[in-house]
């Protein structure tokens, strides 16, 4: 810490970002709370996205299957429907929590009631359940207002499988200890490790 601050406030003088020397940590003194910086930093870029139209737009490509044909707007209307259904479950159970008595005993399998919104669904239309999932992905996906619930309670093993089919190449990051300190490793409690980045190409 000691450290950390005569470098910040010699750098306090220093106009120039060249002139001013290099911290001896990221945000703080802690090396685990640079690590947690980098984490948020690295799931900012990579995981999280914007809660926009845009957004939501990129976000369907990934999650829906593109070899499917999901046109038919009857279906949608259908999925739409149980879409809805599905968030009012979810909505009711939700006030029954906070209404319920110390003796009342409620309880919702979330699991076992996106069992019966698939079986109704998969009579409904009489189509796949691989089909039906990505329309309703696809409803779910189509605007900002609409539910995503029933689409990842019910078919969220689709929704991962798109994603793994909608991208081509992973970041693969490997962190490796190594038994002394070489060029470009880097000292963490007394230990070197090496740092490798690099792009692996998903098997599907």
């Amino acid at each position: 810490m000691d450290i950390y601050q005569k470098v910040r406030l010699k750098n306090k003088d220093k106009k120039e970002e060249s002139d001013k020397l290099k911290l001896n940590c990221y945000h703080s003194p802690s090396p685990m709370n640079e690590l947690c910086a980098f984490i948020c930093a690295w799931e900012k870029k990579n995981i999280l996205w914007s809660n926009d139209i845009s957004g939501l737009a990129d976000t369907k490509e990934i999650v829906l299957n593109h070899t499917l044909e999901l046109q038919n707007r009857h279906i949608m209307r259908i999925c739409r429907r149980y879409i809805n259904d599905y968030a009012q479950e979810i909505k009711k159970h939700i006030n029954m929590q906070r209404e319920k008595s110390d003796n009342e005993d409620h309880k919702f399998n979330m699991e076992a009631v996106a069992g019966e919104f698939r079986k109704k669904l998969r009579d409904e239309t009489g189509l796949s359940e691989k089909t039906i999932a990505n329309y309703v992905i696809k409803v779910s996906y189509g605007s900002m207002s609409i539910s995503k619930a029933l689409a990842w309670s019910a078919y969220g093993d689709y929704i991962a499988d798109n994603l793994r089919r909608n991208t081509n190449i992973k970041r693969n990051i490997s962190i490796k200890e190594v038994p002394f300190q070489t060029e470009g490793t880097y000292e963490y409690l007394g230990k070197y490790f090496e740092f490798e980045e690099g792009d692996t190409y998903l098997q599907l």
